[in-house]
């Protein structure tokens, strides 16, 4: 994984926290800055124009309890990346990642001189030795990615999941994963069809989980999706100073995974410079809280918020744990079982 430069901005150091959800405005209040003005702001910081840049995106999103921008960018072998704060433009976060070659060499996704996506479809199904209609819930999506212009291929066939990443330039397959699920889809239902329990159910289960009405609720949002061979709701919302993310199977309604991450916290208590824990101390804190031991995928010492944390993924059997620690006082922060 490559490693970036954070760089500490209004006192939030940190640009994602791990597992956090991801809530798209619904609207933009009237007193928000509007996508063009975060822009702007993200540029003059960066001390570029528009015409210097690639790949210049804005996003609305919903944050550690505010609604921000996203704006992303490339220009002269640096990747940019800036949270601004929709209430009032302030720079959130901002990272610049230095990728050491110009994406020049990589055609944008369907130009002249770059593959099509159909061309990207046919080359990762072929490596499978798959052909399309072998396949269910077949999609394909331009995207970039270090530095150059890629298709992203996923695919499900015969119990397995494939997911590819694909040079837009020349279509070299840049990376590829095969998951072997071990059950069929055909035991899911689409979703939305006979047989699932619908979207309104799916929420009216994350609700009752947390323990929260549909009135305590914001940003509440559902939508179905396709993940690990099943047809799935991810409902996502916001209550009492806590981000609440699940995933609820379309089929009956179990709940696969969620996440609850509490932003409300005051920073002081992790303001200082050093962590009280070591990483054995934060280990045994992930291992007591699953129950199990297991082994650590990652495992890192960041700043979040105004206070030091460690994050990362432990993984034990078929079931993955993510988590955020206050490295200070040892709370979990978020938790995420897969």
């Amino acid at each position: 994984m490559k490693q970036s430069t954070i760089i500490a901005i209004a006192g939030a150091a940190a640009i994602a926290v791990l597992g956090a959800v991801a809530l798209p405005l619904t609207q933009t209040a009237s007193a928000d800055i509007t996508e063009d003005r975060a822009r702007e702001i993200a540029l003059a910081d960066a001390g570029l124009a528009e015409a210097d840049t690639q790949y210049l995106r804005t996003k609305a999103d919903y944050d550690d309890g505010r609604s921000v921008y996203e704006v992303e960018f490339y220009a002269d072998g640096t990747e940019y990346d800036y949270e601004i704060a929709a209430a009032d433009g302030t720079i959130l976060s901002k990272d610049y990642d230095a990728e050491g070659y110009a994406p020049s060499a990589a055609q944008p996704a369907g130009s002249a001189g770059g593959i099509t996506e159909d061309r990207a479809r046919e080359i990762a199904l072929a490596d499978a030795g798959l052909a399309e209609a072998d396949t269910q819930y077949l999609r394909t999506k331009a995207d970039y990615d270090d530095g150059r212009s890629v298709y992203e291929v996923e695919f499900y066939a015969d119990g397995t999941e494939y997911d590819y990443e694909i040079a837009a330039a020349d279509g070299t397959i840049l990376s590829k994963d095969y998951d072997a699920e071990g059950y069929a889809p055909s035991a899911a239902q689409s979703a939305g069809s006979a047989g699932d329990i619908g979207a309104d159910r799916a929420k009216e289960i994350a609700l009752a989980d947390a323990g929260l009405t549909e009135a305590d609720a914001q940003y509440l949002r559902t939508r179905a999706d396709y993940d690990d061979g099943r047809s799935v709701y991810e409902v996502e919302f916001y209550a009492d100073g806590t981000e609440y993310d699940y995933e609820i199977a379309a089929a009956d309604g179990a709940i696969l995974s969620k996440d609850y991450d509490a932003e409300g916290l005051s920073c002081q208590s992790g303001s200082s410079t050093e962590a009280a824990l070591t990483e054995a101390e934060a280990r045994a804190i992930v291992a007591g809280r699953a129950g199990v031991e297991g082994t650590f995928r990652e495992l890192k010492l960041d700043r979040d918020d105004g206070r030091l944390v460690y994050e990362g993924e432990m993984r034990s059997g078929r079931t993955e744990y993510e988590f955020e620690i206050d490295a200070v006082t040892g709370a979990v922060l978020s938790w995420e079982v897969e």
